[in-house]
């Protein structure tokens, strides 16, 4: 069984009867049980591995899987309800691939934008190849996001607020801890990585507490209430979608096709 594809298909199925069911923020501990049960079902059955109930050590397989999803639907909410997007599409096609998900927070003027990407790998988002160019699937697909929002909202500023590796995984936590310090440290542990433009409008929309570590986003606020430096953000206008030119010509960034570059600036 590709443990990969049937996760991202329960995933996309649960997101999509989350939605019809009034949205992910809304549904009960029981119901999302209920839903990712169905879905993982529903995901096997679709991948052709009936067969997987063939066997003790198979069944027990997908047992694990449903943990892992529950774990996973139960984190992805938490980040939402921290701020204001609410997940608009799911598996958006364009013509370079397809977008686990976008979310959307809207305003009287503008549409923020964020993109999420389900990962079942440990691949983490590096600023350092994306600045040479090497790592742009997450850019492309914001691009791709935000020009779809554009022919959505023509009337409206769109923006992009970020874009985001989401590891599937269940970790492991200390015991000792009790539930609330447990399931902090799990939260903490399946925070989505990526990178988000350094504007402030933008980080109290992805997660509305701003002081200390954030939970749902990769960024951490010092004392005095200043962005740390070991949040994952970027400065000025170099940030995909905000403009469609390199702001620093930089001949290094290889992928000529793509009308925007991308570089990293330093808090």
């Amino acid at each position: 069984m590709d443990l990969g594809n049937v996760c991202h298909s329960a995933l996309e199925l649960f997101s999509k009867k989350a939605s019809e069911a009034g949205g992910w923020t809304i549904l009960t501990e029981e119901q999302r049980k209920e839903l990712i049960d169905e879905c993982v079902e529903a995901a096997i059955t679709d991948y052709g591995n009936s067969v997987l109930y063939s066997s003790a050590r198979n069944e027990q397989l997908i047992v694990r899987m449903k943990q892992m999803l529950e774990r996973t639907v139960w984190a992805l909410t938490n980040q939402l309800k921290a701020g204001d997007f609410v997940p608009e599409a799911y598996e958006l096609r364009f013509f370079g691939g397809k977008i686990d998900r976008v979310d959307v927070c809207e305003t009287e003027e503008q549409v923020y934008v964020k993109v999420m990407d389900y990962k079942t790998g440990s691949k983490a988002f590096d600023i350092v190849a994306l600045y040479h160019g090497l790592q742009l699937q997450l850019m492309i697909y914001m691009d791709a996001a935000i020009e779809f929002q554009k022919k959505r909202h023509p009337e409206k500023e769109v923006v992009p607020a970020g874009v985001f590796y989401y590891r599937i995984q269940d970790p492991i936590v200390d015991k000792t801890k009790d539930k609330e310090e447990a399931e902090q440290a799990v939260l903490k542990q399946l925070k989505p990585d990526g990178i988000i433009p350094l504007k402030a409008e933008i980080l109290k929309h992805l997660d509305r507490d701003t002081t200390g570590e954030s939970m749902a986003v990769p960024v951490k606020y010092n004392k005095n209430g200043s962005v740390s430096g070991y949040s994952k953000v970027v400065a000025g206008r170099g940030f995909p979608g905000n403009d469609g030119t390199c702001p620093e010509k930089d001949e290094r960034c290889k992928n000529k096709d793509i009308k925007w570059r991308c570089r990293s600036t330093s808090i």
